[in-house]
């Protein structure tokens, strides 16, 4: 909880608004969470880089809206195999092709209860 909560005050801060190049998250939440949490992180141009897990046929679907929304474009997906097992992860990249609205991040309480 103290890393999500120190993303989304560091969201919720100007000085870090649409501040990075690039913005990474590891096991952080579901991916409409973190695209909610992420990407008012992102300058024009930046990429969202999501380690999930194989299967996120799911958490893609439930993020196309909001995708829009937060000034995102179609994700693309990567699966890579992690070397000496028989893991597989997801790489999610999402550029930043529009500005989000000040109104993102909503509370933290508010984006998790939205995305169930």
């Amino acid at each position: 909880w103290g890393t999500v909560l120190q993303v989304w005050r560091n969201t919720r801060n100007k000085e870090y608004r649409e501040h990075f190049g690039t913005v990474y998250a590891r096991a952080l939440a579901t991916l409409p969470v973190i695209l909610e949490l992420c990407l008012p992180l992102l300058r024009l141009g930046g990429t969202l880089v999501a380690t999930k897990s194989s299967d996120i046929t799911e958490e893609l679907y439930a993020s196309k809206n909001i995708i829009k929304e937060l000034g995102g474009n179609n994700p693309e997906v990567k699966n890579i195999s992690i070397p000496g097992t028989d893991i597989i992860r997801s790489i999610v990249l999402v550029r930043k092709i529009a500005r989000t609205s000040m109104k993102y991040p909503r509370p933290y309480n508010l984006i998790v209860k939205s995305y169930k």
